[in-house]
């Protein structure tokens, strides 16, 4: 799986991102993260997560909000398809409890991986090897504790690790 985080709207409170994710033919469920490190409950800030579009080989792919379960996606893969293309936006809220807090400012984003990521339902977190990257507005750096494979102008390529330990990043 691959993740994107594009932070370059950060200033404004916007952060996007897009994920590349193996999958087969038939129905899949998405989740985001409800379970937070550092959160004592199941509070993953899905009521700021918007702009979700899903695709395949560039057309667009339905899909539908769990009826009882709103952090679950549910679609249907089309047969033929390997890898669908996720976007997504995250809108920084103001203010929050510690995992919903502000993420933002004209000059700075704390970018918090579990708030731009959807992940397939049944794989552990820690079986999912995912290839991060970001891009950062013009004239910001990048200070983190993931390992960097490479540094191309504004986007930082990292070495890939599992879902676990790129979610897990908080306070390290």
């Amino acid at each position: 799986m691959t993740i994107h985080a594009d932070l370059r709207d950060a200033p404004q409170g916007l952060l996007h991102a897009a994920m590349s994710i193996p999958v087969s033919a038939g129905p899949l469920t998405l989740l985001y993260p409800k379970w937070i490190p550092g959160e004592h409950g199941p509070r993953g800030p899905i009521e700021n997560l918007s702009g979700i579009e899903i695709s395949a080989a560039g057309r667009p792919i339905a899909w539908r909000r769990d009826l009882e379960v709103m952090y679950a996606l549910h679609l249907d893969v089309p047969a033929g398809v390997s890898r669908i293309e996720v976007r997504v936006e995250y809108l920084g809220p103001a203010n929050g409890a510690f995992g919903s807090g502000p993420t933002t400012t004209p000059k700075l984003a704390v970018l918090n991986w579990q708030l731009v990521t959807l992940y397939p339902q049944g794989a552990a977190a820690s079986d999912i090897l995912v290839e991060p990257s970001v891009t950062v507005p013009d004239g910001w750096g990048v200070g983190t504790s993931l390992a960097v494979e490479s540094v191309a102008g504004a986007t930082t390529q990292f070495k890939p690790l599992s879902l676990e330990m790129l979610i897990d990043q908080i306070g390290r």
